[in-house]
Formats: C-alpha cells, sequence, structure tokens
C-alpha cells in the first residue's frame, strides 16, 4: 500500500474473482483506493467462436431452404415458404407471383 492505495496485479481464470479480489481489499482500514490490475484469462478461443457462429448460421441457412418451394404452371413462377415450427411465424407466410406476362419488380429475377 502507498499513501493509502493499493495496487492489484496478476491473473485469475473468472471475472467475479477478480471483482472478489478487490472487495477483499477495499474496505480494510487506511485503504483510499484500490487500482485493480488483475487480468481475466480467456479460456475460450476466438477462432472456436467464430466457427460455432459460422456453423449456425450454415444449419439455419439450410433449414431456411427446406422451407421454400416453388412451383410453375402456364409461365407463371410461384413461391412458397412454409410457416416454420422452431421459428415464430411471420404474417405473410406465402411468397409473391409472378408472371412472365407481367412486369416484375426490379432488381428481382424469377429462377
Amino acid at each position: 500500500m502507498r499513501h493509502g492505495f493499493i495496487t492489484l496485479r496478476g491473473s485469475v481464470e473468472h471475472h467475479y474473482q477478480r471483482t472478489e479480489a478487490e472487495q477483499a481489499v477495499r474496505y480494510l482500514a487506511g485503504v483510499k483506493g484500490v487500482f485493480n490490475e488483475i487480468t481475466v484469462k480467456s479460456s475460450i478461443k476466438p477462432q472456436a467462436i467464430e466457427q460455432k457462429i459460422s456453423a449456425a448460421f450454415q444449419r439455419n441457412a439450410r433449414l431456411d431452404a427446406r422451407q421454400i418451394t416453388v412451383t410453375a404452371t402456364d409461365g407463371t413462377a410461384h413461391p412458397r415458404a412454409s410457416a416454420s415450427t422452431s421459428r415464430p411465424s411471420s404474417p405473410t407466410t406465402k411468397a409473391p407471383s409472378w408472371s412472365s406476362s407481367t412486369s416484375r419488380p426490379s432488381g428481382l429475377t424469377a429462377i
């Protein structure tokens, strides 16, 4: 302790340990302040998080793609989306139809 101030240094596994170390000394007699320089070691690798998020997006995209069907009748494409049981359904569960004889909204392509 120097002039009533304590500096804590080191590393811990969890944030609560850093907080508890500071609380343990903050209210000791003569302590005016605490400089908490304790670092928390992360046991989770950023690459592992990135891979898990990417895999989840790919999984959801495959599930979403299975929910869409397209039928074509007399030059008209009829895309339809079925309501998912794992997600809240949207107010519109039917996609619009485009006919080859009518104009399409710009930027959209019927495949």
